[in-house]
This record gives structure tokens, sequence and C-alpha cells, in this order.
């Protein structure tokens, strides 16, 4: 049998269109591979030969994975390889050409790039630069997040700014001291408290996976873990306080699979007797809140999903010259359960 003699050649008039959108850069390549690929082809029993696969074991070897181009910043876009197309047109020539674009998926092989791939073109996913630098994933992910605003009813503020007698009153003292919480609407029956604007965070990973690890015992895992609470830091947040909401995924037995899982986080807090309000660094990994309340001992870390109740008590106040509420207990409940995501 004959040896493989190949020659390559791009096709000048019809190679290198570049496509630039709101969405990204693509290019394509045109070329024609020559060789002597019927002479070295075997037939097989329904009279077809195989110099097909002489041809694309041929492009593979020929054709980059990626190209490069700036964009309107002037950095560099990495397009890679989309899609190759081959056409014969002749026994001895044949055509091909190839699709070069930002991935769209960024998945793991049969669609896009495998995690080697990814850290060998220096392509940067949401997780870099963190953990050490070894990333939150081992697939490569993509974000995306939600913020936004919801109310919720407090009986106890961060921190009264002021309290002041009324003149018709005379002097004395007043029961609620300026920079400390207090009770908020308190009447000789109880506290009526005040709806508050509570902010809501929620984001959701996509995550490629191949086929064959999307078993129905995986599926049965995620039902499990819904409505559950990290028990580990997940993505750099804190332990308790993400929970995993929902996933969904759809696929079949050979493309990857893209998976995406919603959470919600809120931060996790502490009370100080001493030290005042403090929101977390979002810098920290783990980090949580600190939140000033004199009127109890300092608490432990708490998760962000916890309840905190407080129970009143009716005090006489002769400075004031009425009965107060103040909080005589502060409960805190969880209702939610821990799972390792």
């Amino acid at each position: 049998m004959p040896e493989l003699e190949v020659t390559f050649e791009e096709s000048y008039g019809e190679s290198r269109s570049i496509e630039i959108t709101n969405n990204g850069i693509s290019q394509t390549i045109v070329c024609r591979i020559k060789g002597n690929f019927y002479e070295v082809a075997e037939q097989n029993e329904a009279g077809l030969y195989n110099d097909d696969i002489f041809v694309m074991q041929t492009a593979y070897q020929v054709l980059p994975l990626f190209y490069q181009l700036p964009n309107y910043q002037n950095s560099l876009e990495t397009l890679i390889i989309q899609s190759i197309k081959l056409d014969q047109e002749s026994d001895t020539v044949w055509k091909i050409t190839a699709q070069y674009s930002i991935p769209a998926d960024g998945g793991k092989k049969g669609g896009g790039l495998g995690e080697d791939d990814k850290d060998l073109l220096g392509i940067q996913g949401p997780d870099y630069g963190e953990n050490d630098g070894n990333g939150w994933s081992e697939n490569f992910t993509q974000i995306s997040v939600n913020m936004s605003v919801g109310t919720r009813k407090q009986t106890f503020s961060n921190q009264v700014i002021a309290c002041q007698r009324s003149v018709n009153i005379g002097p004395g003292g007043i029961p609620y001291t300026a920079g400390a919480p207090a009770p908020i609407g308190h009447t000789n029956d109880g506290i009526e408290g005040a709806e508050v604007y509570d902010r809501e965070f929620g984001f959701s990973i996509t995550a490629y996976f191949p086929p064959e690890k999307l078993k129905y015992a995986y599926v049965r895992r995620l039902a499990r873990m819904q409505t559950t609470l990290n028990t580990e830091i997940f993505f750099g947040f804190a332990v308790g306080s993400v929970m995993f909401m929902e996933a969904s995924f759809s696929g079949d037995l050979y493309q990857v699979v893209p998976v995406t899982f919603d959470f919600k986080q809120k931060n996790n807090f502490y009370f100080s007797q001493t030290l005042s309000t403090v929101l977390a660094d979002p810098e920290i990994e783990g980090g949580y809140d600190r939140y000033y309340e004199p009127d109890f001992e300092d608490s432990a870390i708490l998760s962000g999903w916890v309840d905190v109740d407080y129970r009143y008590a009716p005090v006489p106040d002769t400075d004031a010259v009425m009965v107060i509420q103040r909080p005589v207990l502060r409960v805190v409940h969880l209702n939610y359960e821990y799972s390792d995501f």
C-alpha cells in the first residue's frame, strides 16, 4: 500500500472572513488539502472507500485549535474552533471550511473546551483567582446573578437615631438610647413593628457535565438537596449562608449537558453586646455581618437563614410616665437542614 502524501493550501479568495457583532467575533478559514487519499483508502463490503477518514485525520493536524483576534478594547479574544465542514471536489482534493468563534457553551468534549484546554489558552472563568487559584469547580462554569429587594416586618430596629421626651411631660430620662436598637411602634399591648426593605440575592451556576454523570441517582440527590444549606464554604460563601433552590437540565446520550443550579444567599451574622454594627467585607472568603445589641450577650455566628424572635415584657418607666415594652428574650430559630453541595 502506498504512503499517504498530502499538501495543504489556504484559499485566500475565500478564507479569513471575519464577522463582528455585539455578541462576539467569528472567523471562517477555508483551505484545500490535496493527497492520494483514494490510493491509500480501503473498500468496505458496501463498496465505499474510507478516504474521508484520512482526510479528517489530516484536517485535525493542519487546523489550529484556536485563533486570537483583537476587540475594540484592543485585548485579544480567543476564538475556538466550532465546526469543520469537508467537501470532496475530486478524488485528490478536499475543501475544508472551519468556523472559529467565542464558545457559547464553554462545554467539555464534543462541543467546547475541556478544563485542560481552558487553562492552556488562558481563558478565565468566574472562579479565577479564588480558592487559592484552584477554582471552585472542576467543571467550566458560568454564573448569572439576580439582586432584588423585598420587604419584611421588623420589630427591632438596627439603631435609634433619636429618642426625645415631650416638652409637656417635664424633665427626665428617655427609655431608649440613641445608637442602640429598640422596639419599633411599641404600645401597652405589644410591638407593631414596621415594614422594611430587605435585600434578596440569588445566583445561578451553569456547569457542563458529560452525559454519563447524569444518572437517576444524581437526580435523586438533587431532589434531596433542595431547600438545604451548605455544609462547606461554597463558591466563597460561608457555611450555612447558601440555600440550594432548583436545578434544570436536559440532554441526550452523546453531547455535553449544561446543568443550571439556582441558589439564594443571605449573609451569616452574629450579635455583639459591645461592638458596633459592621457588614461583611465581600473580599473576605466566608465573611459575616456583625450587629450591635447591648441588651443581650454576644451570640455565636448564625446562619443568614435563621429567624430571630424577640419576646417583650412591659416595664414601668417613671421618667417617661408610661409602661414601655422592653425585649427580655431573644430566640433564634433554624427551619432548614444542611447538606453537602
